[in-house]
C-alpha cells in the first residue's frame, strides 16, 4: 500500500484481464443492462459480429479494481476520470490494462494518471485519465 510520497512520476501497472462470457453475463444483471448486443449472440451474429461485445462500463471498472487496489491504492479516491472507447471488446478478449502515474501534486495529495487498454493486436482499446487523491 502506497504512501503519497512513495509514488513517482513515470510508475506504471500492467494488469492482464479475459472477459469471460459468465462474467459479462454478471455484469448485465447486477447493473441489469441486458441489451441483445451484449448478451445474445444470435442478435450480434445478424449484425456482422462474431460475439457480443462487453459492456463499456465493464471494460472500465477493470481500472477501478488497478486504481483502488494498487496504483495509486485503497488510501485514495477517484475525483475525476474521462475515458474514451476507441473499438469494440468481444466476450473471451483478452486486454491488457496499463496505469501510469503522469504527475503529482503535493499540495492537495493528487494523482494524475493516464489510462490505456490494448487488445493481442497492440490496438487501443479504451483511452483516458483521471484524477485520484489521498483521503
Amino acid at each position: 500500500m502506497y504512501k503519497f510520497q512513495d509514488l513517482k512520476i513515470g510508475q506504471t501497472l500492467k494488469k492482464k484481464f479475459i472477459f469471460k462470457r459468465n462474467l459479462v453475463l454478471k455484469f448485465a444483471e447486477t447493473v441489469d443492462d441486458k441489451a441483445p448486443i451484449h448478451v445474445d449472440l444470435d442478435y450480434a451474429k445478424k449484425r456482422g459480429l462474431k460475439k457480443n461485445i462487453v459492456h463499456g462500463f465493464y471494460i472500465s471498472s477493470i481500472f477501478s479494481g488497478m486504481l483502488g487496489e494498487k496504483l495509486p491504492g485503497p488510501k485514495t479516491v477517484i475525483n475525476t476520470l474521462n475515458l474514451k472507447f476507441h473499438r469494440k471488446v468481444f466476450i473471451d478478449d483478452e486486454i491488457v490494462f496499463r496505469v501510469k502515474i503522469n504527475l503529482l501534486t503535493k499540495s492537495v495529495k493528487a494523482v494524475v494518471l493516464s489510462l490505456k487498454a490494448t487488445n493481442k493486436k497492440q490496438k487501443i482499446v479504451v483511452s483516458g485519465d483521471c484524477i485520484c487523491s489521498f483521503i
